[in-house]
């Protein structure tokens, strides 16, 4: 959760305005579906000297049908639950932090099973996300923000601008 003063914890690191930068090592889907590549990441980003690191954790049937000319492709960069679990266990151990891009709800439950410290989940809610950006700069000390539909913040160099849209 974000603390006053706009502060997130990832692991025991504090990110934030005033705080030192946090490197995140990227991943991905750079394994593509080979756990064996996941965990040689890890062991570079480690010995790099990342913070943290991210995944990005998907069931390919969750995303698209079994038909679509691009199945075969994402099936190869998918990381089975098993090879998943083991992945983020690895990066756990390692002492580095671990960020998870849930592409699907199945992805999200093995991330919180495994004991990631935070979670991205996509597609979002444009909706969630005013009201957390609302809350992260109201905990910075800017009380004139609204969840209008449209609009933007800026939070020192950090500007969202958010536009409500309907499918109707």
């Amino acid at each position: 959760a974000v603390r006053r003063g706009g502060l997130l914890s990832i692991g025991a690191r504090e990110v934030g305005a005033g705080a030192p930068a946090f490197l995140l090592a990227s991943a991905g889907l750079g394994h593509g579906g080979s756990a064996d590549t996941a965990l040689r990441m890890i062991e570079a980003a480690f010995k790099m000297g990342a913070d943290g690191i991210v995944f990005t954790l998907f069931r390919s049937q969750s995303l698209v049908v079994r038909r679509h000319p691009e199945r075969r492709r994402l099936e190869a960069l998918e990381l089975g639950d098993r090879e998943g679990r083991k992945v983020l266990e690895a990066a756990r151990a390692s002492g580095l932090p671990v960020v998870v891009e849930a592409l699907d709800a199945e992805s999200l439950a093995l991330a919180v099973e495994a004991g990631a410290d935070r979670f991205l989940t996509k597609p979002f809610d444009s909706q969630e996300l005013l009201q957390k950006v609302a809350a992260a700069i109201k905990l910075s000390g800017d009380d004139g923000v609204s969840l209008a539909p449209s609009a933007e913040w800026r939070a020192g160099i950090v500007s969202v601008g958010v536009e409500a849209t309907s499918s109707r």
